[in-house]
């Protein structure tokens, strides 16, 4: 398990590689701040593969960002998205 600023400092310097190619980025994690990180970043169809299994109001803010927008809900046994790292 890291940190999203550990994900983050992993993946930030693909983006702008894949942001161009006009394809939709699929991104597995369980943490929020990754995703909207990269909502930030890029301006290309992104689809979140969430690892949590936890359908919450961060899910719901991700999906209000656009309509090419998608989401995955993984199954997980953790009770809560913060502990989906220990679980793994």
């Amino acid at each position: 398990s890291i940190s999203w600023e550990e994900e983050w400092s992993r993946l930030e310097p693909y983006l702008n590689l894949l942001s161009g190619l006009g394809i939709p980025l699929s991104i597995d994690t369980y943490h929020p701040e990754t995703i909207f990180k990269v909502t930030e970043k890029i301006n290309t169809p992104i689809i979140w593969n969430d690892v949590s299994g936890k359908f919450d109001h961060d899910v719901k803010k991700f999906l209000k960002l656009g309509p090419d927008y998608r989401y995955v809900l993984c199954h997980n046994l953790a009770p809560e998205r913060a502990l989906s790292g220990k679980h793994m």
